[in-house]
């Protein structure tokens, strides 16, 4: 609250505006408690209009729907099973579109072009959700996107990262094929995320030497049917998680940055193409599922059932 004053001039015209001054500013103190419940009103409206769209409810949206926030603090993990991040979404790829396309749309906010090479393409006819998935035969076709920091996974020992996606192979005990990674060519200084040739999920980090490197028991993988896949990074700890069950566990503290394409399905001049199928993948730098990996390894967190919503209003609705 502000003190004011006004001093009441003799003129008789000039009191009657004063009088009007000192009654136009009595009448925002009374009224603006109803303006507090309109603003508490129209987020309401706005939750259930939101919640109607996407299936959502609205005391998950209610807490954070008019809010911008650069972190998860914002939002009271308690009450809410629809986080919102603003700007955390670094990569979002449906792959939605037509038989055969050879583009697809980065759907996050960063909105990065996607570069298809070899015979990289989409397929209509295998899908985890919408119209398409990414389809490679593992024969040097890939996708790529330009270098940028937001490829940094192990650039730093306390923040949190979140690679997951849907996967799909024809068949099993292929050599090494890899979902996602970033290096330099020459198999010396990369990182990578891939399935071996025993079927196990495979994390690592090579700068000259190995620094990070852990995997999942073998054949975590044991059919051909669809499979989430989340690589989460909590500080210096990380797990890997198949359908929602974390299989493997490392604490290490080791970093590397690396200034190189970032690429999904392949590594240029190192390790094996991915022949099988991807879709819904999404790079952020937070926990998105607030995952808790340890040691035994036993922590679960929930499977997506729906593709993801694109970012409204500078937000970004994770299921």
């Amino acid at each position: 609250y502000k003190a004011f004053s006004i001093l009441i001039p003799k003129n008789q015209g000039d009191r009657m505006k004063s009088l009007c001054q000192i009654l136009f500013l009595m009448l925002l103190v009374l009224a603006a408690p109803a303006f507090a419940a309109g603003i508490d009103d129209n987020i309401n409206v706005n939750a259930y209009r939101i919640s109607k769209i996407h299936s959502l409810s609205v005391t998950a949206l209610k807490d954070g729907i008019m809010d911008v926030f650069i972190d998860e603090s914002g939002i009271d993990a308690t009450e809410s099973t629809h986080e919102v991040f603003a700007n955390t979404s670094k990569l979002l790829l449906h792959f939605d579109g037509s038989d055969g396309a050879t583009s697809t749309e980065d759907s996050s906010v960063k909105d990065y072009d996607i570069t298809f090479t070899g015979d990289a393409q989409l397929d209509t006819a295998a899908k985890k959700f919408g119209t398409a998935s990414l389809l490679l035969d593992g024969n040097e076709d890939y996708l790529s996107v330009s270098d940028d920091q937001d490829w940094d996974v192990f650039g730093n020992a306390s923040g949190n990262v979140t690679i997951d996606f849907w996967m799909k192979v024809p068949s099993l005990g292929n050599s090494g094929q890899i979902f996602v990674s970033q290096g330099d060519g020459n198999n010396s200084t990369y990182w990578q995320l891939l399935l071996n040739s025993s079927d196990a999920i495979r994390f690592l980090m090579v700068d000259s030497s190995v620094l990070v490197d852990f995997k999942t028991g073998n054949n975590v993988i044991s059919d051909t049917n669809w499979h989430h896949i989340a690589a989460v990074k909590v500080g210096n700890e990380y797990g890997l998680y198949v359908d929602g069950q974390q299989e493997a566990y490392v604490q290490d503290s080791d970093t590397g940055i690396f200034d190189y394409v970032f690429n999904i399905g392949f590594t240029p001049g190192g390790g094996t193409g991915l022949d099988g199928q991807i879709d819904e993948l999404r790079i952020q730098n937070v926990n998105a599922f607030g995952a808790a990996p340890n040691s035994t390894p036993d922590n679960t967190i929930t499977v997506p059932s729906a593709a993801y919503s694109d970012p409204v209003g500078g937000s970004f609705y994770s299921p």
